[in-house]
C-alpha cells in the first residue's frame, strides 16, 4: 500500500478505479491494489491472526473509563507516516501494539496506558560474527528486568550485493532481558554461507509496557 499526496491529481480520492483502491485512514491518503482477503496458511500467519483477535477482544473488554484513557493517550501523541506527515493513532491501535508484544512473552496485558509511548529499556545492542568461521552473536551491553525483551529478526543467506529489504525479515527469536547473557549465538556457523554472502538483521528492544524502540539494522558478512 502506497501513501500519497493528492491522489489521482485531486485533493481527495475514495473508491475503486480499475484494480486500484483509494482511501484515507489515520496515516493519510493511500492507494492500494484491490485484493481479496486470504486465509492464513502458515503457522506464523495463523499465530499472528490469533494474537490480533485475542488482543482486540481484550481491548473491548476494558472498562469504559480505561478505553477513554487509551483514546486520550492517542490524542496526545502523533506519529510520523512514511511521507513525514504527523498523524494520530487510535487508542485501540496503541493498546494492540503494546499488548500483542506482551502476549507473545506470556505476560499479562497492561490495562492502563503508560505516561508516554517512548520505551524505557534502551540497551546497547550489537550483532556480529566475533570469530572467523564462528557463529553470529547478539551482544547486549545493558542487563534488563522482568518483562523486558529483545526481538531479533533476520534473513537467510543473501548475496552481498543485495540491498537491505525489510520485507525479507522474519522473527528469529525473542530474548528475555532478565536472563539474557552478554553474548548469545543467534545463527550457528553451520547455517552460514561463506564467501560472497551476507546476513541482514533487525533488533527491537521492548520494555515492560510493550513499548518498542525503532529497529536497529545490522548487516554481517560471514568470514571463514
Amino acid at each position: 500500500m502506497a501513501l500519497v499526496i493528492n491522489p489521482f491529481q485531486s485533493g481527495q480520492a475514495s473508491g475503486k478505479v480499475g484494480s486500484l483502491v483509494a482511501g484515507r485512514n489515520r496515516t493519510g491518503a493511500y492507494i492500494r491494489q484491490n485484493a481479496k482477503p486470504v486465509q492464513p496458511r502458515t503457522p506464523t500467519q495463523t499465530l499472528v491472526r490469533y494474537d490480533f483477535t485475542r488482543v482486540s477482544d481484550a481491548f473491548l473488554n476494558l472498562s469504559t473509563a480505561r478505553i477513554d484513557a487509551w483514546n486520550d493517550f492517542a490524542d496526545n501523541y502523533t506519529i510520523p507516516n512514511r511521507l513525514g506527515q504527523s498523524t494520530t493513532n487510535s487508542g485501540r491501535n496503541w493498546f494492540i501494539a503494546f499488548t500483542s508484544r506482551l502476549f507473545r512473552l506470556g505476560v499479562s496485558q497492561v490495562l492502563d496506558p503508560p505516561l508516554s509511548p517512548e520505551p524505557s529499556y534502551l540497551p546497547f545492542v550489537s550483532i556480529a560474527q566475533t570469530d572467523a568461521a564462528g557463529p553470529i552473536n547478539l551482544g547486549v551491553g545493558t542487563s534488563g528486568t522482568a518483562n523486558q525483551s529483545i526481538w531479533v529478526y533476520g534473513t537467510n543467506n543473501l548475496l552481498r550485493s543485495r540491498r537491505f529489504k525489510a520485507g525479507s525479515m522474519r522473527l528469529l527469536s525473542i530474548y528475555q532481558a532478565l536472563t539474557l547473557s552478554v553474548n548469545v549465538s543467534i545463527v550457528s556457523a553451520s547455517a552460514l554461507s561463506f564467501g560472497d554472502s551476507s546476513r541482514q538483521f533487525e533488533t527491537r528492544s521492548v520494555d515492560e509496557f510493550g513499548r518498542a524502540t525503532a529497529p536497529l539494522r545490522f548487516t554481517v558478512y560471514p568470514a571463514s
